[in-house]
């Protein structure tokens, strides 16, 4: 997997501050970036995520989402733009 330049910081800038996490986690879904002890999913959100030029996330990202949190994850979604 090609991972994009700003998954890529957001993974070093997470080493930095010394916060353990996993590149693509799998909990039903794949997560982008997770820190399973907490439960808290990192979501790098491309332009494929959107439905553009609104900037809304679309139907498969919202539900994903809805059901990570049904899961129990706290998730945070970091958009490209």
């Amino acid at each position: 997997m090609t991972k994009s330049h700003l998954h890529k910081i957001t993974e070093e800038f997470l080493t930095e501050k010394g916060i353990a996490f996993e590149s693509e986690h799998f909990d039903m879904y794949f997560i982008d970036i997770a820190v399973p002890e907490q439960k808290v999913a990192i979501e790098i959100a491309g332009p494929n995520h959107y439905v553009l030029p609104a900037k809304t996330l679309n139907g498969s990202s919202l539900l994903k989402n809805r059901n990570l949190k049904a899961l129990g994850w706290n998730t945070c979604v970091i958009p490209f733009y």
